[in-house]
Formats: structure tokens, C-alpha cells, sequence
């Protein structure tokens, strides 16, 4: 019996444009990780179920927290988010602003294989 050999591939990022909320041109490499790391970030974890439960983000589970406390779990929360994919290669918050009473923009440097992504991602408490 031959021993067969599994290769792990990287999976291509080409993926469809999306501009308000039409398909607009096919894009690639940084754009497409741009794009899926936004979606990523916009989507509830477990909210769609036909999705893995490695997709998308447990932010929502801030609502009704302390800044402080918010502030403390951010970070690891987004770092959560983009664990399962292996085109993401370093996570790194880089600054996290209070906005008003409520709400936070959380700065995010994301290092992928097709380069780096900067997102701004506003999370609610």
C-alpha cells in the first residue's frame, strides 16, 4: 500500500467586488483580504448557519459592558476573529480610541500573505 502525501495549499483570495451591496468587478491578492477581513469583522460568529464556527467575531458580546472592560478583551477578541485562517499572518491592535460613552475605534494592523491590511473597526459596549 502506497503512503500518500497530503500538501496543505494556500487557498487563493480572488473573490467578487462588492460595492453597496452589488457585484462589481472580480479583485485579488490585498484587495480580496481587505475585503474578507472586513467581513470577517462585520459578521456575528455562529449567526449564519451555514458558516464555520470559526467565522466572524464575538464582539457583540461587549453590548453592555464597562469601557474598561471592553478595552481589555478587544484585542484578543479580533485576534480570535482571524485565527482559523491561514493567509493571516500577525494580528496587531494598534490603537484603541474612546468615542463617546459607548463606542470604540479599535485600530487594527493585520499582516497577510498578499501584505498588510489597515482596518478601523467600531465596536459598541
Amino acid at each position: 500500500m502506497a503512503s500518500e502525501t497530503m500538501k496543505e495549499e494556500l487557498l487563493p483570495s480572488r473573490t467578487y467586488e462588492v460595492l453597496n451591496g452589488r457585484i462589481m468587478n472580480l479583485i485579488d491578492g490585498q484587495e480580496a483580504m481587505r475585503q474578507a477581513i472586513e467581513k470577517a469583522l462585520q459578521t456575528q460568529r455562529y449567526s449564519v448557519a451555514w458558516l464555520s464556527k470559526n467565522y466572524g467575531t464575538d464582539l457583540e458580546q461587549l453590548v453592555g459592558k464597562s469601557l474598561d472592560y471592553a478595552k481589555s478583551e478587544v484585542k484578543r477578541m479580533i485576534s480570535e476573529t482571524f485565527a482559523a485562517d491561514k493567509r493571516i499572518i500577525d494580528v496587531e491592535v494598534t490603537n484603541i480610541d474612546e468615542m463617546n460613552k459607548t463606542d470604540l475605534a479599535v485600530y487594527v494592523n493585520i499582516s497577510t500573505s498578499f501584505g498588510k491590511v489597515a482596518v478601523v473597526k467600531e465596536v459598541t459596549t
